[in-house]
């Protein structure tokens, strides 16, 4: 079965502006890490329990992949993943 994926609002804003902050030093390696995010994030249609459980959320099925120094952080139901956020991998999960 190969899930939809879905971004939020807020997760798309994590986007934005990780691509602002980074294209402050290079737009080039923005572009490649953004876009690197979201080919990661596409993978997750095949396989979506693959990635680990966020371990200070028990009892739900939000998990997180890391790509570069990020963490996209995501929910899987029962035909779709939400991404609710990326964060770099430093921040802690509100």
């Amino acid at each position: 079965m190969r899930y939809g994926i879905v971004w939020t609002k807020p997760a798309v804003i994590d986007l934005e502006a990780i691509r602002d902050f980074i294209s402050e030093d290079s737009e080039f390696y923005a572009q490649q890490v953004i876009e690197n995010i979201l080919s990661q994030a596409e993978t997750l249609a095949d396989m979506p329990h693959r990635c680990p459980l966020v371990p200070v959320i028990s009892g739900t099925d939000i998990r997180h992949l890391l790509v570069h120094s990020y963490r996209i952080i995501y929910q899987v139901s029962e035909d779709r993943i939400v991404i609710l956020t990326v964060i770099h991998q430093r921040r802690q999960f509100p």
